[in-house]
């Protein structure tokens, strides 16, 4: 039963009763068992506009019946994942791969600069600065040099000039350490040094013939000889590339030498130690024709590796080449040398070349002059 007070033409009703409302409501729709609200309530609760005349609609169908306007959709601006832009990675700038250029092209031209072809004609092709630069990349490593060992058995023979250049040029070596040059004081470096490289050599003395070392290198590095007082065919050098430095010995050791073994060792010895106490980090090269002159004490005691594990010559391996850095190069390829010699020769390729690869690259000067 339902009770609704009017006073002053106000309507009071309890909680109570509007939750029977709502139950009511729901019962009438719904299905329930639930009575209904009498017609009278009905009645009451729309004269008092409580309750709607008629069942609601949509407020956008609504509103289009009623004013004729149209209402906008709300567009989705969320992108769909295809549409979604991928991040890039950008490369960072490599600051030690920077150029500097210098211009020399002339202050005063005669031909003006033309940028805009439709109205001032042609574009002037003189002003273009060539630039030699190396491949674009990640700061450069340590440079290590091709090395190659080779017993020429005297280098003033017809045509060993020619075909020690060929080897050399064929196989991109940086530095030769030769032994048996068989050369004099009669016989000039220029005629025995191919071009493009420097020669530092030893010759024999004491009226002896044959014999005799020398180190051939590149000659846009710098080489410097040691000066060590010795009476041994063995020439210590120091050899400067780009941005790092070798201490290299070239050494022959005869068959029948005038001296003792143990002399040749000590002086070896006492070389690297003082190598050593000046630079602890120094990497040292000792190539050559060695016979056999037993270097297991001198490999030992300071760290050297024995690279060269082929035959050189019959079945024996008379040529090494020892260091301290072995992990620099390649296993060492023993091949025939376009020289003619009783030795094979030996390449040990760098893990790292030392002639990077160079382009050249164009680019327009728009400076005002």
């Amino acid at each position: 039963m339902y009770f609704i007070f009017e006073k002053r033409d106000m309507a009071f009703y309890s909680r109570n009763l509007l939750l029977s409302l709502c139950n009511s409501w729901k019962s009438t729709y719904s299905g329930c068992n639930q009575p209904p609200l009498c017609s009278l309530v009905w009645q009451t609760l729309t004269s008092l506009r409580i309750r709607a005349s008629r069942r609601g609609q949509r407020g956008g169908n609504y509103l289009r019946q009623r004013s004729g306007l149209t209402i906008r959709p709300i567009v989705n601006l969320r992108r769909t994942g295809s549409e979604i832009p991928k991040k890039t990675k950008t490369k960072r700038v490599n600051y030690g791969n920077l150029l500097n250029i210098q211009n020399h092209t002339s202050c005063d031209r005669t031909t003006p600069l033309r940028v805009n072809k439709a109205r001032h004609g042609p574009r002037n092709l003189h002003n273009l600065v060539m630039v030699k630069t190396a491949k674009p990349g990640p700061t450069l490593l340590k440079i290590t040099p091709n090395c190659m060992v080779l017993n020429a058995h005297s280098l003033v023979k017809p045509e060993a000039t020619s075909g020690l250049s060929t080897d050399l040029s064929r196989n991109k070596i940086d530095i030769c350490i030769v032994s048996e040059t068989w050369l004099s004081s009669r016989v000039s470096s220029h005629l025995v040094c191919p071009d493009g490289y420097t020669i530092l050599r030893k010759d024999r003395g004491n009226q002896r013939t044959g014999g005799g070392v020398a180190i051939i290198c590149r000659d846009d590095w710098k080489i410097k000889c040691l000066e060590l007082e010795n009476d041994f065919e063995c020439l210590w050098s120091e050899v400067f590339t780009t941005n790092s430095k070798y201490f290299i010995a070239s050494l022959y050791h005869p068959p029948d030498p005038v001296y003792a073994d143990s002399d040749l060792l000590a002086h070896l010895t006492e070389t690297c130690e003082l190598i050593f106490a000046g630079e602890p980090n120094a990497r040292i090269i000792i190539a050559g024709d060695i016979n056999h002159l037993n270097i297991r004490d001198l490999i030992s005691q300071h760290n050297l590796k024995r690279l060269v594990t082929k035959s050189t010559r019959g079945d024996k391996i008379l040529d090494v080449f020892l260091t301290n850095s072995s992990h620099l190069w390649k296993t060492p390829v023993v091949f025939k040398s376009l020289l003619r010699s009783d030795h094979l020769s030996v390449m040990v390729s760098a893990n790292q070349p030392a002639r990077p690869e160079r382009r050249y690259v164009s680019f327009r000067d728009v400076r005002e002059h």
